[in-house]
């Protein structure tokens, strides 16, 4: 026991000397909190590695070779031959705003306009991003060529795709302004919300949806946590990559109409309406 607490001594007087010996490192790699973030310094932030070594006779911190031309784990990014009619954004030029879901989406500006950016972090994230890409492609074709009005059915259009080099990663849409206490359907508390309202969102979720459907499209990960209410308390469908969520849809329905309407009866529930 008494060895173990010794041991525990030296590790942790060992730690603080490494942490002291990396501190220029650290400032060097956070570069100026002042300065605009742009959104590759997120999703695809520089890598080092540090190693200690003796310099004359003194423990020094030094970065590693051999990271200069590490570029991480395999990431192949999404095919893009089916969009390339789409407009095509650099990831290193869309300035961060906020990060609106951690590792996944956020809230960007290009040539100042705010706009809201999709992205794969992972190569696993991939097909649900192409997905939804393909599906909001075919929505705004739809919407053209049908000359469907925006209010008709409320969701976000696609800008373009988001590249990082020759690699795609994912793609910019129109930012949604949301009100709060209410920026998703989640996050309504039905006994502050009039019945009427509740009624609004659920009719505009219900009339999309079949919008959705009569261009045999599935929305698909249905939930109260992909409606969100806009300024004027209008209700936006969001979130086209698929899958499912328990307890909204059951997984032998995933991916289907049938899947659609059940997460909409259940959404229904959620807001209480009769």
């Amino acid at each position: 026991m008494e060895d173990s607490s010794e041991l525990d001594i030296i590790l942790e007087e060992l730690s603080d000397i490494i942490a002291m010996k990396c501190q220029p490192w650290y400032r060097k790699f956070a570069g100026d909190p002042h300065a605009p973030q742009v959104l590759s310094e997120i999703v695809r932030p520089p890598v080092a590695f540090l190693r200690m070594t003796t310099v004359d006779g003194e423990l020094q911190v030094v970065q590693d070779e051999s990271s200069i031309s590490y570029t991480g784990r395999e990431f192949l990014g999404i095919s893009v031959d089916e969009f390339s009619n789409l407009p095509i954004y650099q990831l290193s030029d869309i300035k961060l705003l906020e990060v609106l879901k951690t590792d996944a989406v956020f809230k960007v500006q290009v040539q100042g306009t705010t706009m809201c950016a999709k992205v794969a972090m992972h190569q696993s994230q991939c097909q649900p991003i192409q997905r939804e890409i393909g599906a909001l492609r075919h929505i705004q074709e739809r919407r053209i060529q049908d000359n469907i009005p925006a209010d008709h059915a409320r969701i976000p259009s696609l800008i373009g795709l988001i590249m990082s080099g020759d690699v795609g990663i994912g793609f910019l849409m129109d930012y949604i302004v949301t009100e709060p206490p209410v920026p998703t359907v989640a996050w309504c508390k039905r006994e502050s919300v009039a019945m009427s309202e509740r009624k609004k969102w659920y009719c505009q979720v219900r009339d999309t949806l079949n919008w959705i459907h009569s261009m045999s499209l599935v929305w698909g990960d249905i939930k109260a946590d992909n409606v969100l209410i806009d300024e004027e308390d209008n209700a936006w469908v969001i979130d086209f990559g698929g899958s499912y969520t328990r307890g909204w849809v059951d997984q032998n329905l995933v991916e289907t109409k049938e899947g659609d309407l059940q997460g909409l009866e259940r959404l229904r529930e959620f807001l209480e309406i009769k």
